[in-house]
């Protein structure tokens, strides 16, 4: 991999994909197959909301790492 990593701008892009399948992963980790009872119309849209905030701060958290390592 290393020799694909020719400048800083593919180094910020790996890091934004990595990044993109570690939430990803985590999420669907997470809700497991409770996807379908999730986002069913019988619940409320509120909800769904403490989620997005779960998901949100995971992201800032990972982020921070991955930036941190690369600034390294």
């Amino acid at each position: 991999m290393r020799n694909q990593l020719r400048s800083p701008e593919e180094m910020n892009s790996l890091a934004e994909w990595v990044l993109a399948c570690v939430v990803l992963h985590n999420m669907l980790a997470k809700i497991g197959d409770k996807w379908d009872e999730m986002f069913r119309d019988d619940h409320p849209p509120q909800e769904n909301q403490l989620l997005d905030v779960q998901i949100e701060s995971t992201n800032n958290n990972i982020r921070d790492k991955i930036m941190h390592l690369n600034n390294s």
